[in-house]
């Protein structure tokens, strides 16, 4: 049966690429400089970090597929999927099309392949916060002294103190560190109506669905990678009750199924004290640490509250945000680092 809402699944999937970027046009030229540059021979070891659904990985994919080099070849990682030096270097020659031996082969015997077949390597490195090898972007920095090839890469993750974990020797070495800071709630609204128009059949979303959807993204840290997945429900919620029109309430419903299944997600590895924890911080607006203490008091005392939230946040269950507040000052909060 035809849906009388979806026309085009496709545009809510994580794999689609946009034809172009919105508000993410000066990211977008800076990585291009960066890849322009490495092609005519100066190093590019780049850091792109920030919250998760800023755009990181949609901006990169889609400058990376205009990008042409003679010199210059091209290898895109993830590291959930491949995160050791064997298995970057084994992807690298996949990717680059060099013929690979059945029997196990060392890290040595590709780079010595690598070698004859690419003088000028660009590797993009998503989620490089899950590499289990903390040196590996050294080595790979120190690749034409000590491999006689010269591998660049651009790493993109969500964890700002990532260099802070990485190789003590790296940071001097990063020739470019870019900050993707949340999408505020107009930039959210005009992304979403973008993917409505291409994927929803016409009239069946308006400003008040776009608006409160947006609005959801906003008190996510401008998560539009959340915000599209809503859209996508809300369209589903709406079919199901053989609605033409997505309705506030198809919005709501589908919402409180998606933050109870992503919550649950979550925290899943926690235990119970950090799940109340999690919870009190989802529970909660943009909470700072004494709200979510006073939370969960009298039932945790504050300071053991205080060691969930670091501990929370430094495994990136959390994610910690300075905002200005009225009269000039500042204060951190904090929100449930969620991951489709």
């Amino acid at each position: 049966m035809e849906s009388a809402v979806l026309r085009n699944a496709s545009v809510f999937d994580d794999s689609y690429l946009p034809t172009d970027i919105p508000h993410r046009e000066a990211e977008a030229t800076d990585i291009a400089h960066e890849m322009k540059m490495f092609a005519k021979g100066y190093p590019a070891r780049v850091i792109i970090y920030g919250p998760p659904g800023t755009g990181k990985t949609t901006v990169m994919k889609h400058v990376a597929s205009s990008f042409q080099s003679y010199s210059t070849k091209l290898v895109y990682s993830n590291s959930l999927l491949t995160n050791t030096r064997l298995g970057l270097f084994s992807l690298i020659c996949d990717q680059l099309g060099i013929m690979m031996p059945r029997r196990g082969i060392s890290s040595d015997e590709l780079i010595s392949r690598l070698r004859e077949s690419a003088k000028r390597i660009l590797v993009i490195i998503d989620e490089a916060d899950s590499l289990k090898e903390k040196d590996l972007l050294y080595a790979l920095a120190k690749s034409k002294e000590t491999m006689g090839i010269e591998i660049g890469f651009i790493a993109i993750t969500n964890v700002p103190s990532f260099l802070a974990m990485a190789d003590a020797r790296l940071p001097a070495l990063i020739t470019k560190r870019m900050e993707f800071k949340p999408y505020s709630p107009a930039q959210v609204r005009d992304i979403l109506f973008e993917r409505a128009r291409l994927g929803l059949v016409p009239g069946a979303f308006d400003e008040n669905t776009i608006g409160k959807i947006a609005g959801f993204a906003s008190r996510h840290m401008g998560n539009v990678r959340l915000a599209i997945y809503l859209l996508m429900l809300s369209a589903k919620h709406a079919d199901s009750a053989d609605r033409p029109k997505i309705t506030l309430e198809d919005v709501e419903k589908a919402k409180d199924g998606l933050m109870a299944g992503l919550l649950e997600k979550a925290s899943a590895k926690l235990n119970e004290a950090e799940k109340k924890v999690l919870e009190a911080v989802e529970s909660l607006s943009f909470p700072t640490s004494a709200e979510v203490e006073e939370r969960l008091a009298p039932g945790m005392s504050p300071r053991t509250a205080r060691l969930y939230l670091k501990g929370l946040l430094d495994r990136e269950y959390l994610l910690s945000e300075d905002i200005h507040v009225s009269g000039g000052g500042r204060k951190r909060v904090y929100r449930v680092a969620y991951k489709l």
